[in-house]
């Protein structure tokens, strides 16, 4: 488990050069006294959060969707849980709490993921290339910045470990196995309420079980997952949510009128890089990304059950080629980091071989994993620009909104502006982040 200890300290390093920024150029980055949410989606769970510690949190959401509303499920997203009871149990303010912990979070993954690879492989090579990748591409980096306040902290968290719980009920079949996949599934929707996420890696265990012609095992899993989905599609509007969404971020097309911007080409998640030419996200070089992929294909030659437990990394790879999305890159990584993991598995196996009484042999056995860390750029962190979505003055200035403004104005903005003029100024909006695919949205 060092390893997993040194990467996860690594990971969580990294990740604290921006909590070193936000101290560094308090001017820059203070509001209020307290660190300023830097991704526009936090200042809805920001929001949610206070209002539940708070005992406030209403059933009707008046501030969105002005003139409709919107009826608030009865538990916001469990990130907001998260952060209230937090807020509650300690004084600490939120902004302060997720500053600090955001780069912990987004760095847990490594756990489950370096356990399952161990599992599947036998290589600490392999999982630790896995691991590493996955949590140090620089495209990771910029989607889990500290207090982003967002759910991307534990989405490949909650994928990997119901993956490696249902691989330990396919080896051991044990039914706590199959209790802990339901739970931390339940958990991922609560946390994300993308339930087409959690289908995604149950399916082909499904399809696994089937083939093996174990149909006690799929039987028990099918059951289990068919009450995970119904729980999840139960509320209205999710049970064909994925497919209106895959649809609309992959199909639709859009026109933007003369002076207005097209709205999908401003949302920073929907920004296009070309598969090919994504391999800055990853490595130094080009040629270690062609090189991991042919890697990846030969480890699932070799290791098919990798292919099961990694579907749903590799479904969404799949999806990052077919639309070049920037936040699916982030599913890409680990599977990169298993490739080239996997060749230099093969190389650095056939060296230790021919220097089995050489006194390089300790060099040779950790070679590998220098290289590892030299191929990717985390090292580039400390010289990126500061995490600036929404400078401090715009803050301030929404702030001033809430006494200039009377209690009965409506604000028409900008959509990505939406939840943070929702949270300072405390005035409903038009549009928010969540109303891109809305017909008043330009």
């Amino acid at each position: 488990m060092a390893l997993v200890f040194f990467l996860l300290i690594l990971s969580v390093l990294v990740g604290y050069v921006d909590v070193w920024n936000y101290f560094k150029h308090k001017n820059l980055l203070f509001f209020d006294g307290v660190p300023s949410v830097q991704n526009p989606d936090g200042f809805l769970f920001i929001r949610y959060a206070y209002e539940l510690a708070q005992g406030r949190y209403p059933e009707m959401d008046h501030l969105r969707y002005f003139p409709e509303a919107v009826a608030n499920p009865p538990m916001p997203a469990l990130i907001s849980v998260f952060y209230a009871l937090l807020y509650r149990a300690t004084g600490i303010g939120i902004e302060y709490l997720d500053l600090f912990l955001h780069p912990v979070l987004a760095s847990l993954f490594i756990i489950p993921l370096y356990i399952l690879l161990r599992r599947i492989t036998e290589s600490h090579l392999i999982a630790f290339g896995g691991s590493l990748v996955g949590a140090l591409s620089s495209v990771y980096i910029d989607r889990t910045v500290a207090l982003a306040l967002d759910t991307e902290a534990l989405n490949l968290f909650f994928p990997t470990l119901i993956a490696l719980f249902l691989y330990n009920y396919y080896k051991d079949g044990k039914a706590l196995n199959l209790v802990l996949s339901f739970i931390a599934g339940w958990l991922f929707f609560l946390w994300y309420y993308h339930p087409e996420l959690i289908l995604s890696v149950y399916l082909p265990f499904l399809l696994l079980l089937a083939l093996k012609r174990d149909w006690r095992a799929f039987r028990l899993l099918y059951s289990l997952a068919f009450l995970l989905l119904s729980l999840e599609l139960y509320s209205p509007g999710s049970v064909f949510g994925f497919l209106w969404r895959f649809l609309v971020y992959t199909q639709v097309k859009t026109v933007a009128y003369e002076g207005l911007p097209d709205v999908f080409k401003t949302i920073g998640e929907q920004t296009k890089v070309g598969f090919f030419k994504s391999w800055g996200f990853f490595f130094t070089n080009g040629f270690v990304f062609y090189l991991s992929l042919l890697g990846f294909v030969l480890a699932l030659l070799r290791f098919p059950l990798l292919a099961v437990c990694l579907f749903t990394f590799i479904a969404l790879s799949f999806l990052a080629y077919y639309t070049g999305k920037i936040r699916l890159y982030i599913f890409l990584a680990p599977l990169l980091g298993v490739g080239l993991g996997f060749i230099l598995h093969l190389i650095f196996s056939y060296f230790k071989r021919l220097m089995q009484e050489s006194p390089l042999l300790r060099f040779v056995s950790i070679s590998p994993y220098l290289m590892l860390l030299l191929f990717i750029p985390f090292y580039n962190v400390p010289f990126r620009g500061l995490p600036i979505n929404l400078d401090v003055n715009a803050q301030r200035d929404f702030k001033r909104l809430s006494e200039l403004l009377p209690l009965s104005a409506v604000i028409l903005s900008w959509w990505d502006w939406g939840y943070a003029l929702q949270y300072l100024a405390k005035r409903p909006t038009f549009h928010d982040g969540g109303t891109q695919t809305k017909l008043k949205t330009p």
